[in-house]
Parts: C-alpha cells; structure tokens; sequence
C-alpha cells in the first residue's frame, strides 16, 4: 500500500468536491489511485477528470512539482509519498 496526497485546485476542486485528500491505495499506477478515491458526489475521481480514458480536456495533473504532460499519465507509477495536484489550464486574458 503506498499512502498518496491529492489535491484538487480551481475548478478541479468544483468537479470534486474537496480540496485535499490523503490516501492509502492498493495499486501501482495514477490509474489505480483514481478508480479507487471517490468524488463527492460518490463516482470514483476517474469517472470525473477523464473521458475516454484520457485527462479531460482543461484539466492536468501535477506530480511532485512537475507538469504531467504525456499522453500515458495514468500509467505513471506512484510511490510512497507522492503528491498529485489535479487543476484546470489556466487561461490568460488580456485587455487593454
């Protein structure tokens, strides 16, 4: 079992339903860790920041600081201690 921390920011938070969670899983992978950790609303948070079997669009993950950006993120393995922040692209607006 590898205890893992998740945080939701932004609106990755809205979709959620909470801010930070630590976990212990059962599991190697993101994968795993999201198909077991249960949204508010009480589907698992793989149900609710994928769609078809991707990170939904306008969302990214971030693991231990770094931008996850590959299009295999949900096979990543987690060890003890990492820490996954889930959050929304930000957009930039400009004005004048």
């Amino acid at each position: 079992m590898a205890k893992v921390r998740i945080t939701a920011l932004s609106a990755a938070r809205e979709l959620v339903g909470w801010s930070t969670r630590e976990v212990e899983f059962n599991g190697e992978f993101v994968r795993d860790l999201l198909n077991q950790v249960d949204a508010a609303n009480g589907s698992k948070l793989y149900q609710v920041i994928t769609e078809n079997d991707q990170i939904k669009n306008g969302l990214f993950l971030i693991l231990n600081g770094r931008r996850m950006e590959c299009s295999d993120v949900l096979e990543l393995e987690l060890n003890q201690d990492d820490h996954i922040v889930v959050m929304e692209v930000m957009k930039i607006v400009g004005g004048g």
